[in-house]
């Protein structure tokens, strides 16, 4: 457990407050038919599917004290492709909101946005709730154990009690998602766990720290990274291991919030040491969260013509689809789509 050693008044610092009818002449009345959805032919980064979402859905119940013990249910929206996945390999994605750990929502507008867009190429996007620091979380006895071993000090402690319950959530909203997938008759292909800020922390935290310390964890096959660090696994230089999923991230220089180099840079570092995949989108300059970094607008680099929005999924595509390519080459580049 000394590995797990925190910077607690660092972290402190990351996320304190943080037709019309009829025609005349007898003119034969004209009909406008709905589009035919295409058939589901996998992820097309040309984005030729329409999409469909569903709001509002349980996946799961967490224990919380707030004013007095109670289940909280666990919220999700669900977004795909409006046609038949029966019978498909699916790629999936597992999107997660920051907010400090003390607030934020799946509804956020740039987390629709992400939802749609990744529908609208194939993947199946969840967009999770999880619970909170005013949750007061209840851990389950694995959790508890590691809380305890990790021996925080206030106030920090509240903030890392919710991440851990964060990343227990977390897992609650893959097995739904895989189980959904299954009631559809499809099959997972991949899944990636994508997050911004306290939802990067939790997509890091998650698919590198948590099997280092002896909790079980479901299968990642890519993480996207916006503007977020490892906590759990900061002091650890071998957070990052051979064969752990490969990362893109984007992140601002003058983060005040989640700072540059113990962040992004950092896993990074870390990516590179181990020969994991990986891809660093650095905005100059900028600052913490969308409105700074403007992925939605802002090119991979001038001239490229591909915002970084699209950079990510193409590096989640890829990842996904051809992981032994990526593995083998490093970049993305160098691998095409089936």
């Amino acid at each position: 457990m000394n590995k797990l050693r925190l910077g607690w008044i660092l972290l402190a610092v990351l996320f304190a407050g943080c037709g019309g009818s009829g025609g005349d002449s007898g003119a034969p009345e004209l009909t406008t038919l709905p589009p035919i959805a295409p058939a589901f032919a996998g992820v097309d980064l040309s984005a030729p599917y329409p999409t469909r979402t569903t709001s509002d859905i349980v996946y799961g119940v967490a224990p919380v004290n707030q004013a007095a013990p109670a289940d909280l249910n666990l919220l999700l929206d669900l977004y795909e492709p409006a046609v038949d996945l029966a019978g498909a390999d699916v790629a999936s994605v597992v999107i997660i909101h920051g907010g400090g750990f003390v607030g934020g929502s799946r509804q956020q507008s740039q987390l629709q946005r992400f939802g749609e867009e990744l529908a609208a190429r194939g993947f199946v996007a969840v967009s999770i709730d999880y619970r909170l620091v005013p949750d007061d979380p209840v851990l389950s006895a694995p959790y508890e154990a590691l809380f305890n071993a990790l021996n925080v000090p206030a106030p920090a402690s509240d903030t890392v009690r919710a991440l851990l319950a964060a990343l227990e959530d977390t897992r609650q909203a893959m097995e739904w998602l895989d189980a959904a997938l299954t009631d559809q008759g499809a099959t997972t292909g991949g899944l990636a766990l994508l997050g911004s800020s306290a939802g990067a922390v939790t997509s890091l935290d998650y698919s590198y720290s948590l099997d280092n310390v002896g909790l079980p964890t479901l299968p990642v096959d890519a993480v996207a990274a916006l503007w977020g660090s490892l906590v759990l696994g900061q002091d650890d230089v071998d957070a990052i291991r051979a064969g752990d999923p490969p990362v893109v991230m984007i992140h601002g220089t003058q983060d005040p919030t989640v700072n540059y180099e113990l962040g992004s840079l950092l896993v990074a570092s870390r990516a590179e040491t181990a020969g994991v995949p990986h891809e660093l989108m650095t905005n100059v300059g900028a600052g913490h969260g969308y409105g700074d970094n403007d992925i939605f607008n802002r090119e991979t680099f001038p001239g490229s013509g591909q915002t970084q929005a699209d950079r990510l999924y193409q590096f989640l595509a890829v990842a996904l689809l051809t992981p032994d390519c990526l593995r083998q080459e490093l970049v993305i580049d160098n691998c095409s789509l089936p």
